[in-house]
């Protein structure tokens, strides 16, 4: 069976890996931020003629809610993103020449990974997240775990490459 040639701009390599790290990273970030900011606006939306309304004690009780839904929605995008990253590598061709390249890409990403977590843990352990860190416990576990969980990831696109060529007769 004849192999077709790859494609530039393909999508579902070792760098969409990385792209995944930083988005977690900057996403949790600016949720907390953003938490910390309502955290601070909502008692003085509820003192004021707005909050005294039902259209602002409603609209105050909608966005605090959206905002602790993201505990559960930053992981649910997190895996989803490996998912199709994964499986997008499967249906990408590449040479197997480039899985030492592909490794040490995984190697690189992790040191990456490690100093976002270490970065985390800097910024979140001032004390002044302290209350979004006991809110958003998932995104925060994820982040601590995030050069583990690339590593795994990692692997697991280079599993799904090369599989590929491997079924495909190479």
């Amino acid at each position: 069976m004849k192999r077709p040639k790859c494609k530039k701009d393909k999508k579902g390599g070792m760098l969409d890996l990385l792209y995944v790290g930083l988005i977690l990273f900057a996403l949790v970030l600016i949720i907390f931020f953003v938490h910390k900011v309502w955290a601070e606006m909502s008692p003085e939306i509820m003192a004021s003629e707005l909050g005294n309304t039902t259209e602002g004690q409603a609209a105050i009780i909608q966005t605090t809610s959206m905002l602790n839904g993201f505990n559960e929605l930053i992981p649910l995008l997190f895996f989803l993103l490996i998912f199709v990253i994964v499986m997008l590598a499967y249906f990408t061709d590449v040479h197997p020449v480039f899985l030492f390249i592909a490794f040490l890409l995984l190697i690189v990403f992790i040191a990456v990974a490690t100093m976002l977590s270490n970065a985390f843990e800097e910024v979140t352990a001032a004390g002044d997240f302290s209350n979004e860190t006991d809110t958003y416990t998932a995104p925060v576990f994820l982040i601590q775990k995030l050069p583990y969980l690339l590593g795994v990831a990692g692997i697991m696109v280079m599993i799904a490459i090369y599989a590929k060529w491997k079924l495909a007769g190479g």
